[in-house]
């Protein structure tokens, strides 16, 4: 009893602080990224026109990559961009329901910030190491059978106060913007506390509902699939047809191939119902006039043109 108590305390733990414990490993990770790239792959060029390009790509190229990353795997930020190409009325018409100016700038900035750290994480230990920026400044020139210059001591004291006054200056800089935006903030401390548990169960009881009810349509769907008679080969002239209804729901990149619905066998459910609707239609398609009651108005039609007939005999 005392260890299960124990390991939900860790679980609870770890959950309550899982975004502080993803940067953790990140930064561990980029620690060890960057000892690599500083083993196996950094080779100070001799020739001095190439050094300072080949050391500032060093410096600059992985924290581009890490920040593009970053935006990459954010869930925000396809929750921000997803679908607004194809809205009817254009990309603000469609953003506007959703969320305001206000919120999806606020949006976009928890997305810039999150993907920044890794950036600036890895900017930081590249300065620490000093290599990259000591190679960078560096004017000595390759003695005889070297392959690398030798790197002077100053070039990298330099590289690393610059390091270490960058991080002052974030630091504080993510301290006091931190500040502010609690201080704005509509939540108190434990309000923001019972919002974050709220949309933690909200996210986990859609995802549970939205499988339920999936699963019951695609198990209609796939009944109503593998219940055609076009599926039952009964002998050679009926191969055509067996292949022509499964083909209708083969597609490469079966997610991307419909042009409405989830899947093209969702799609293909959605047009044996509009077929099924169109048969099943009572009103003849010759009575159709597009206004009013079709059959009235044909009635109507037909007693004056008796009436035009009937008058020039009386006349006569």
């Amino acid at each position: 009893m005392a260890m299960k108590g124990i390991l939900d305390r860790l679980a609870t733990l770890v959950k309550e602080n899982q975004t502080s414990l993803q940067n953790i490993a990140m930064i561990l990770a980029i620690f060890g990224g960057e000892a690599v790239f500083e083993i196996a792959i950094f080779r100070c060029p001799c020739i001095q026109i190439y050094r300072r390009f080949y050391s500032w790509m060093f410096i600059i190229g992985p924290s581009v990559s890490l920040f593009t990353i970053g935006v990459a795997i954010s869930n925000k930020t396809w929750k921000l961009v997803s679908g607004c190409c194809r809205a009817p009325g254009g990309i603000l018409d469609f953003c506007r329901p959703r969320y305001t100016c206000y919120g999806g700038c606020c949006g976009l900035v928890q997305v810039t910030a999150q993907a920044t750290v890794a950036a600036l994480v890895w900017i930081f230990i590249a300065l620490m190491n000093g290599s990259y920026f000591a190679c960078g400044i560096s004017t000595i020139e390759c003695k005889n059978n070297e392959t690398t210059p030798v790197l002077n001591d100053n070039d990298r004291a330099m590289s690393q106060t610059i390091g270490l006054a960058m991080l002052s200056v974030t630091s504080g800089l993510i301290l006091i913007l931190m500040f502010i935006w609690r201080m704005c903030s509509t939540f108190t401390f434990e309000h923001k506390r019972y919002a974050n548990i709220y949309n933690d169960i909200e996210k986990e009881e859609f995802v549970k509902k939205s499988k339920e009810i999936a699963r019951v349509n695609i198990q209609k769907t796939l009944d109503k699939f593998f219940g055609q008679e076009k599926l039952k080969c009964n002998d050679a002239r009926s191969w055509g047809q067996v292949q022509n209804a499964w083909s209708k729901i083969s597609f490469v990149g079966s997610e991307y191939a419909a042009d409405y619905g989830y899947t093209p066998l969702h799609e293909w459910a959605i047009d044996e119902q509009e077929n099924n609707n169109t048969e099943n239609q009572e009103e003849p398609a010759q009575f159709n006039l597009g206004y009013g009651n079709s059959t009235m108005d044909t009635t109507e039609n037909k007693e004056e043109t008796f009436e035009m007939r009937v008058v020039p005999n009386v006349s006569t």
